[in-house]
């Protein structure tokens, strides 16, 4: 399907369905927070690094991704917005410190509504 706005979609857009490529190298956090409610801090306090995302769409433009980070956030999920080198704006749904608890999370994820596309980003 051909890109609306700078956004690539694929499939019925009613349905949510959003798809995302190009590459995943060298993302930072421009916006959200990181964390998912299942992952807790360790017992000195401090949130163990997390590598893992599972991401819900690849955007050109900022606009498109905080559309999408917003509509996230308000079902419940912690999402957040990464930036690769190339600028092309990630909405990750939530990430994670290991890899088996990402793919755990991602089966689930990917059973609701609107985010079977999502996929798993190792940073």
């Amino acid at each position: 399907m051909q890109p609306q706005d700078g956004k690539e979609v694929s499939g019925d857009e009613a349905n949510g369905s959003i798809y995302q490529g190009g590459e995943s190298e060298n993302m930072e956090e421009v916006s959200g927070e990181s964390g998912s409610p299942s992952s807790g801090e360790t017992d000195q306090g401090i949130e163990p690094e997390k590598n893992f995302f599972i991401i819900a769409g690849s955007f050109r433009h900022l606009q498109n991704a905080s559309d999408l980070q917003d509509r996230l956030k308000a079902r419940g999920y912690p999402a957040e917005i990464l930036i690769t080198e190339n600028r092309m704006y990630r909405v990750s749904v939530s990430s994670y410190a290991t890899k088996p608890e990402a793919e755990k999370a991602l089966a689930g994820i990917k059973a609701d509504r609107g985010l079977e596309a999502s996929w798993l980003l190792s940073n």
